[in-house]
């Protein structure tokens, strides 16, 4: 009951009705707390809150509602363990109605716990409690010891009888959010397994069954709880019963963010108690992704439209036809003919949960957060690191191949990681399946399942499930018609929640064939998806960036640009017609011509769409990476003007130093595509980047100074992982004193002390000169506005100056300490050693100071 927001509803929808038949609200308003309205609660104070909710709203129709000696029918569950049933001995009860008494005393004594879920035997409860009135009023035989205590205690047993009266009447509506709980203990839980053992997975759905036993026959009982009861295997029984026993009237199942403050999947609703219902009417709104007045406003619609596609005029014979009878509303005849029709999956291949770390943090590493050289494969088992299937992205066919996972020595740490009490924390299973050519997928993904090949030198995650056909030349059949739209819809009525388990995908239909032409469709697809992988710097097959590949055809950047965007364009086309083919021919195998199309959107294919700006971002990317010596760029290999071997680079404003990483970036592409095409080609960069009323220069300078490291960060980071940097920004703070990229992967424990003595130094005695050659101005015969402007830079520069000596305090205390970083530990860990590094300056109080910028 709560506080009586339902009852509260119900009463305004209550007063309509005697509205129309004619009652004045007074009258009304009487009959609906007597007769109408009941509710129970198993917190006092919630039933409090909800007895004067419902006074105060009778007294808004009755002005002297309150004087009359009227009580709304809602009670606080009490239990028996403080109450004495032997002070009901001797005071007259007969025999039948001592018994009576004696079992609510048993069956009231968790009543607290068990709450409304309570089943009673049938008796005459209200025989029985007119007889304590009467007795207790003094008509009875009752001795002067029994008078002095059965007054006092009536009241308690005659509570008990009222709450049993209202557990044992019939209604016409029951209406509630049950709890959802599937964890509990005690008696509750010993209740629940005895009488609800065939929705016993949690309280909600223990709820669904017991409000339907409250209801008389063709009544009505409403629930909002999780929509999990409808496809999980857990309530497959309950299912059973709900299809055989009972009939769905409406049901809208909502989407995922429905809720703001949570993500949770929630269905809304009613079951009729009688068999004899055929149709239920369904609303899914799992592609109206907002708050609760979308979802309101998308449930009005359909209820007025009712042809639109999302509103289901659905048969029990549907979901009869589903393994499990999955409540997969939304699917036609055709579709459901196709499970009790055809073999399963489970005939020709097998799904298996990859391995569970117990740590991941401990054990997964992004791929380039570690020593490249470490990373092995199935035949290199020397060394430390794995790459490893982790689910991830939506994206088909291939791809998401982003983490490593420990693995050295045959996954010794993982197979032996305990907790003090000697208790594995991990799950070392399905071993025999790592390093084997298979399907993976994102077990977990709040969108469509999206499969891809995975190759044999892979370990198998939880996450990053794997498929495997039992016969290896029909894994790329399999995969073509799992990616395709029928394998979709097949799988979507089996799964539609975000869990894509792999039990799952073993009882979608499926039937043997061999088709070359699908193979090699899907293969085409496979390398087309690998080419747009490999394009970021994220691909552990990473070359060069786009720009640079096309650089035989043209100088000009905004050319090569479009040439790559030509051929990103055929790539996508070529997918998706490919696609489409596929889905064709899975169509008419599994006669589903009248309920599915072979039409592939955009927005179904994950391949690159080129964007001027993002390619630019790419591009510049790439040449800081040649600059810092993660990559080569032939040309300028071994210039000292442009490559920086110690992988350290300085960021700096406009002109403030020659090798800045700006200057840098500039003088290597001048130098790779060549002079005559620079300012053109600065020019583009500068437009690209979308900064306003800036000239070229000074716009790049900007976005490495500004907005760079966020790119990096982005760039480098992955769903579940967070950011995970390669460069670090070494950041003095708001003022931009100083500012420098160091390459992790170069890292040494001198690279601080380097960077401080010849990059933070030199910075520093930049600004001193330029500190005095703005004095200069200030004191010159100068203009009056160049001396205003002098004035505001020499204040620019001592606060940078200020910042950049406080800071070297911090970097002086770190150089001193020579740490040395190991790669296995990742970034997360050795960023934070760079972090909330205590000094004190002129012996004033220690302050905290981050040597790297914030991510």
């Amino acid at each position: 009951m709560g506080s009586a927001h339902i009852l509260i509803y119900a009463f305004e929808v209550l007063m309509e009705i005697y509205r129309e038949c004619r009652y004045i609200d007074k009258d009304a308003a009487v009959s609906i707390i007597e007769n109408n309205l009941y509710g129970l609660e198993i917190d006092d104070r919630a039933y409090q809150m909800a007895y004067f909710a419902l006074m105060m709203k009778a007294r808004s129709y009755h002005k002297s509602f309150l004087k009359l000696d009227i009580e709304p029918n809602v009670r606080a569950i009490k239990e028996t363990q403080e109450i004495d049933v032997r002070l009901t001995k001797g005071i007259g009860l007969s025999q039948k109605h001592e018994s009576i008494v004696e079992y609510l005393y048993k069956e009231f004594e968790n009543a607290k716990e068990i709450g409304s879920l309570q089943l009673l035997e049938t008796y005459d409860y209200i025989e029985l409690m007119n007889k304590i009135k009467e007795l207790s009023a003094g008509n009875g035989q009752i001795d002067m010891f029994t008078t002095n205590v059965a007054n006092e205690e009536s009241s308690s047993i005659i509570d008990l009888i009222q709450q049993a009266i209202i557990m044992k009447n019939k209604y016409a509506a029951v209406v509630t959010n049950p709890p959802y709980l599937n964890k509990f203990e005690g008696a509750l839980k010993d209740y629940v397994n005895e009488h609800f053992s065939i929705a016993s997975g949690d309280l909600y759905s223990s709820f669904i069954l017991r409000n339907t036993e409250y209801c008389v026959n063709n009544g009505y009982a409403a629930f909002m709880t999780p929509f999990v009861w409808m496809f999980n295997d857990l309530y497959e029984d309950m299912r059973a019963y709900i299809l055989t026993e009972l009939s769905v009237s409406t049901l809208i199942q909502l989407e995922y963010s429905a809720y703001e403050e949570a993500t949770v999947p929630i269905c809304t609703f009613v079951l009729e108690k009688t068999a004899e219902v055929e149709n239920g009417l369904y609303i899914k709104l799992s592609d109206f992704k907002g708050n609760m007045d979308i979802q309101k406003n998308k449930v009005l619609e359909g209820i007025k439209k009712k042809v639109c596609d999302y509103f289901y005029l659905t048969p029990k014979t549907v979901m009869h036809k589903m393994p499990g009878f999955a409540f997969a509303f939304w699917i036609t005849e055709e579709v459901a003919d196709n499970f009790s029709t055809n073999e399963f999956l489970n005939q020709v291949a097998t799904t298996k949960q990859g391995l569970k770390t117990g740590n991941k943090d401990l054990f997964l590493r992004l791929w380039f957060e570690v020593d490249r050289s470490n990373i092995g494969s199935k035949t290199n088992k020397t060394t430390k690191w794995y790459p490893c299937n982790k689910g991830g992205l939506y994206r088909k066919w291939y791809g998401n191949n982003i983490y490593v996972i420990d693995w050295e020595n045959n996954g010794e740490k993982i197979k032996t990681y305990k907790d003090q009490n000697g208790k594995l924390l991990s799950r070392p299973q399905n071993l025999d399946y790592n390093f084997r050519e298979g399907i993976t997928w994102s077990t977990v993904s709040s969108g469509p399942i999206a499969l891809r090949y995975s190759d044999e030198n892979r370990i198998y995650e939880s996450k990053g499930s794997g498929c495997f056909p039992f016969e290896k030349e029909e894994l790329f059949n399999l995969l073509g018609y799992l990616n395709s739209v029928v394998g979709l819809e097949f799988i979507k009525a089996i799964a539609p929640t975000i869990d894509y388990s792999e039990g799952s995908l073993l009882k979608i239909p499926y039937h043997t064939f061999k088709n070359d032409k699908i193979a090699e469709l899907v293969k085409n697809n496979i390398d087309l998806a690998k080419l747009d992988w490999d394009e970021r710097e994220i691909s552990p097959d990473f070359k060069t960036t786009p720009i640079f590949k096309y650089m035989k055809e043209d100088n000009k950047i905004e050319n090569l640009i479009e040439l790559w965007k030509n051929d990103a364009k055929v790539r996508f086309e070529t997918m998706r017609l490919a696609e489409e083919e596929i889905n064709a021919f899975f169509i008419k195998d599994y006669k589903l011509e009248n309920t599915l199309s072979n039409i592939v959107k955009d927005n179904d294919i994950k391949l690159i769409k080129v964007d001027k700006k993002i390619e630019i971002q790419h591009f510049l990317s790439y040449i800081v990476g040649c600059i810092l010596g993660r990559y080569q760029i032939q040309e300028i290999t071994e210039d000292e003007n442009i490559i920086c071997k110690n992988g350290i680079v300085i960021i700096t404003e406009e002109g403030n130093t020659e090798d800045s990483l700006t200057n840098k970036v500039l003088l290597l592409i001048r130098m790779v595509f060549g002079e005559d095409a620079y300012e053109e080609n600065i020019h583009f960069i500068s437009q690209s980047l979308g900064y306003k009323n800036l000239l070229d220069k000074q716009a790049i300078y900007k976005y490495f100074t500004e907005d760079f490291y966020a790119f990096h960060c982005k760039l480098f980071s992955y769903r579940g992982a967070g950011k995970r940097p390669i460069y670090w920004m070494f950041d003095s703070g708001k003022e931009n004193g100083f500012k420098a990229l160091v390459y992790l992967h170069r890292y040494n424990p001198d690279t601080i002390a380097l960077l401080r003595i010849s990059y933070l130094h030199k910075m520093q005695n930049a600004y001193e000169n330029a500190i005095s050659s703005m004095a200069a101005i200030i004191e010159s015969e100068a203009p009056q506005g160049e001396k205003t402007k002098a004035m505001k830079q020499k204040e620019k520069y001592m606060k940078q100056l200020e910042e950049i000596r406080v800071y070297d305090h911090a970097v002086a205390h770190i150089a001193n300490q020579r740490i040395d970083l190991d790669l296995d530990d990742g970034v997360k860990d050795n960023y934070e050693k760079f972090q909330g590094i205590e000094t004190s300056i002129d012996g004033h109080k220690n302050i905290k100071i981050d040597l790297l910028a914030k991510i």
